[in-house]
């Protein structure tokens, strides 16, 4: 932030923008990508004014709320089964406030269960005490115990379909691919990059960052795995895949490098 020769900071990832807000100067524009959720997480004053003149981000309205939307409305599910670390980051890498919002309209139980850390073996250790709580649905977060390209999911995504649990991955694709039964998904970047780098082309052509319009109405697309939804004795809807976008028709299991 001291250099004088920047037009444009891009931060990727919550982390990254939280930090570079810290020792932000007030004049090198800042474009935030890939944030979790920038009104929640205190970086914009609301969903239509970030608040700070040379900062803005990409937002996707209801976005999270649309997943648990989503979810419940193919499943049908009454008790969900959410865990997550007990502070406001894993809170909101997990969506809890989303979740409550929602289950709150469509009337169904989230049952919780609060990490010590996000280790493998404890997150393991999560799943199946609230298989004893007899969750019939699971919402895979964005936490490292569920990061697919560093860890083995395969046994946790297995115990999951062996107890007929049905999942909606967070982090789209890749995990329905892999073994959850339905995500938004993850693709196609497309409709993502055409508006960041409308926002990068305005900002460097003069436009101040808290002038941009934040809001993308993004159309979420789906994924779904017939073979999971095969495991775990799931009949979907006819009217869910004929909207779905990506699905697949085995488990693939990721090679690690």
């Amino acid at each position: 932030m001291h250099r004088k020769d920047l037009d444009l900071i891009v931060t990727a990832g919550t982390d990254a923008t939280a930090a570079i807000l810290k020792v932000n100067n007030g004049r090198i524009p800042i474009l935030a990508m890939g944030v979790s959720d920038a009104v929640g997480s205190g970086f914009v004053a609301d969903k239509k004014d970030s608040g700070i003149e040379n900062f803005t981000v990409r937002i996707v309205p209801d976005r999270f709320e649309r997943m648990f939307m989503i979810f419940h409305e193919v499943v049908r599910f009454k008790n969900l089964g959410l865990i997550y670390p007990d502070s406001e980051s894993g809170k909101k890498y997990t969506n809890l406030d989303a979740a409550k919002k929602i289950s709150q309209e469509r009337n169904f139980k989230i049952t919780e269960y609060k990490l010590k850390n996000e280790s493998s073996k404890d997150c393991f250790a999560a799943l199946k005490e609230l298989s004893k709580q007899k969750i019939d649905a699971f919402f895979i977060p964005s936490l490292l115990c569920f990061d697919l390209e560093k860890n083995n999911l395969q046994p946790m995504m297995k115990f999951l379909r062996e107890k007929k649990i049905p999942t909606f991955a967070r982090n789209g694709s890749a995990y329905v691919r892999s073994g959850a039964l339905m995500g938004f998904s993850t693709l196609d970047f497309t409709k993502r990059g055409d508006f960041i780098s409308d926002q990068v082309i305005r900002i460097l052509k003069g436009v101040k960052p808290r002038d941009l319009n934040m809001i993308d109405h993004a159309v979420p697309k789906i994924s779904f795995n017939l073979k999971v939804a095969e495991e775990i004795n799931f009949d979907p809807p006819f009217d869910i895949l004929s909207a779905t976008d990506e699905i697949y028709k085995k488990i693939i299991i990721p090679e690690k490098n």
